[in-house]
This record gives structure tokens, C-alpha cells and sequence, in this order.
């Protein structure tokens, strides 16, 4: 099983949740694009957000205007993007998909959280069902035997 401190890729809690054919990927869409839009208004324009998270301006308007693809659909924010924004922008871990109001800045401000949040942007999907299957093995070890009547 691969060690949590040798992961390098970004998995968002929206990742995680997208992963699963009903969830609305138009919600995470709007999230992200709400997050950016107030990142630009925190940092005065979308140039200096691309500066700092090393992301093209251009793109960045691309997203705003929601220009489509060749194959007609809105250009959406990878999670390698979201995952640039937040790191440049100084931002924790899963804020760009993260909802605003009182339970996300809750979140955002609870040390534990944001601990956690840490912890899985650094692991990768297949990671975690490695690390689930291992939790199972000892769980499993762990349980006494039944009792046969």
C-alpha cells in the first residue's frame, strides 16, 4: 500500500462526490465559479489570480464567460485547477468546492477539518480504496469469532 505522504495528487471532496453518477456535476460547476469570481474580487482581477496560481488569464475569463468547448459543452474547472487556485490564493484545501454560509465558514475555521481535508488532498482514488480495503483486513482480525449455537 502506497505511504499518504508519498501522494502528490489533488483529490477534491467534489471529486469524491462526482465520482458518484448522480451527483450534480452543474453544481460544482456554479460552486467554482462563484469561488473564483470572489477570489478576483479578493485580489482586484483575474491577472493576478492567474499569477498567483500559476494558471493562464485566459483560461481563467474563459471560465467566467463560460466559452464552450469544441464539442459544445461549458468549459468546466478540473480539479487540478480548483486545486492551483486554492494553493495560490492561499486558500484550504476543498474551498473552491466548498458552499458558502455558516456550515462551510464553520468548516473553514475548525483546525480538525482542515486537518483532514489535508490528509485526503493528498491521496488519490485508488489510495483510498486501498486504504479502506486494509481497514476492513483488520477489522475483520480484530472482531472475535462468533459462537455457533
Amino acid at each position: 500500500m502506497m505511504q499518504v505522504s508519498t501522494c502528490t495528487a489533488h483529490i477534491s471532496p467534489a471529486r469524491l462526490i462526482a465520482d458518484d453518477p448522480g451527483m450534480n456535476q452543474r453544481k460544482i460547476r456554479e460552486t467554482r465559479l462563484r469561488r473564483l469570481q470572489q477570489l478576483i474580487d479578493e485580489f482586484g482581477s483575474a491577472a493576478e489570480v492567474a499569477r498567483r496560481s500559476e494558471t493562464s488569464a485566459a483560461y481563467l475569463s474563459q471560465l467566467l464567460t463560460r466559452v464552450k468547448t469544441a464539442k459544445g459543452a461549458i468549459r468546466g474547472m478540473g480539479d487540478d485547477v480548483a486545486a492551483a487556485l486554492e494553493r495560490g490564493c492561499g486558500k484550504p484545501p476543498g474551498w473552491m468546492d466548498a458552499e458558502e454560509g455558516p456550515q462551510a465558514e464553520a468548516a473553514a475555521s475548525n483546525p480538525a477539518a482542515q486537518h483532514i481535508l489535508q490528509l485526503l488532498a493528498q491521496i488519490t482514488f485508488q489510495d483510498f480504496l486501498e486504504i479502506s480495503a486494509d481497514l476492513e483486513r483488520r477489522a475483520a482480525k480484530a472482531r472475535p469469532p462468533r459462537e455457533e449455537k
